[in-house]
């Protein structure tokens, strides 16, 4: 059980580190919660198997045998708030907000929401707000916007599940559960890598990593500290699956790593996620498509950087980039004026509810 000054303490000192990109009403919205429902809050934050028991294929034949133990030493919360973030704390403790896990969810039905658009949605014209953009990848930048207003407001996240058309819901279900599967392993190995190699105790003893980069960066001594919880996650991994490792990072890393190439904005305390993703590549390319996975990095990495001195340019000029004025009837709009391009594709924006914040509860899974 967390008692509701510590978890509001907790929150603070999280929310903070990410404040470049949660709105500041954002970070008050979570405190408020936890203050107004401290007793429904916290009696619902307890210790949990449920994530655990998700992942439990994972550690068996994935991850070595040490991490496990050491996993299993910790304790493991998720809180019941529209929390994006996770972190940890000495001596055993890993907390992970169910608004991270949601948002992971809703990454996976996008990615394959976008990668079954139509081909031929390429060819129609492009919209105003994208003159030099096709169509399919503007549609894919308007639906992640959704996303990212949950993530940067609280609004709710939209049904991509209900969009879905190329792949049965069962087999997609089954297959976005697995990811996050895959994600949350990654991300508790991460959060464990900060206790083991002492993080929380001396900063200061942080020594800097030879790191890959695919984005040009100057690293802070806690960025360094990012890449070695990540490197502690990617040696816990099992060699002789290790092939099977690179999608799991990829899809815990997605949403920043998307939220960074369609706004060019670099996070502040975390090294940029492109760099992250380049480095697991490089780490684990003996059993994977190296080559293949980084020339697509470097892609993107091109992009984020065009993207970033395009919205230089922007503030230079004193005006926005456009992504931080879309309101969501701004992007609903443009998803109109895409429908009624589509024609035969017949896509219908009624299916695009919007399913509030509790999607899953991923503390209460069932084994």
């Amino acid at each position: 059980m967390i008692d509701p000054a510590t978890l509001a303490a907790d929150l603070s000192e999280t929310l903070q580190l990410t404040s470049d990109q949660v709105t500041p009403p954002m970070i008050q919205r979570q405190l408020d919660i936890i203050r107004r429902d401290a007793d429904t809050i916290t009696r619902n934050t307890r210790p949990t198997h449920a994530l655990l028991d998700l992942i439990e294929r994972n550690l068996l034949y994935f991850v070595d045998a040490k991490p496990v133990r050491l996993l299993a030493d910790c304790t493991v919360f998720v809180i019941p708030l529209p929390l994006c973030a996770a972190y940890s704390k000495p001596p055993g403790q890993i907390v992970i907000g169910n608004g991270l896990m949601n948002i992971i969810s809703a990454c996976g039905y996008w990615s394959s929401l976008c990668g079954a658009l139509p081909s031929g949605l390429a060819h129609l014209d492009p919209l105003p707000q994208f003159p030099n953009i096709p169509l399919d990848d503007a549609l894919g930048v308007l639906l992640f916007a959704l996303i990212y207003r949950h993530y940067q407001y609280g609004e709710p996240l939209p049904d991509f599940r209900a969009w879905q058309w190329d792949t049965p819901l069962a087999t997609l279900d089954r297959q976005v559960v697995d990811s996050v599967a895959g994600a949350a392993t990654f991300i508790l190995l991460h959060e464990l890598g900060h206790l083991v190699l002492g993080h929380h105790a001396d900063p200061r003893a942080i020594l800097p990593l030879d790191v890959p980069l695919a984005v040009g960066q100057s690293l802070s001594r806690y960025q360094h500290m990012e890449f070695e919880a990540d490197r502690f996650a990617l040696e816990a991994l099992n060699l002789d699956h290790r092939s099977v490792h690179f999608p799991w990072i990829n899809m815990a890393l997605n949403f920043h790593l998307q939220r960074e190439t369609v706004l060019g904005e670099r996070p502040v305390d975390h090294p940029i996620n492109l760099n992250r993703l380049y480095y697991a590549q490089t780490s684990l390319s003996d059993t994977i498509a190296g080559s293949d996975n980084a020339a697509q990095i470097a892609k993107m990495g091109a992009a984020f950087e065009s993207l970033e001195a395009k919205n230089a340019q922007l503030r230079s000029q004193q005006r926005q980039p456009l992504m931080t004025t879309w309101e969501r009837k701004d992007i609903l709009q443009a998803l109109a004026q895409i429908e009624t391009q589509l024609g035969p594709f017949n896509l219908s924006l009624e299916p695009l509810v919007f399913a509030g914040n509790e999607l899953a509860d991923w503390s209460e899974l069932s084994p």
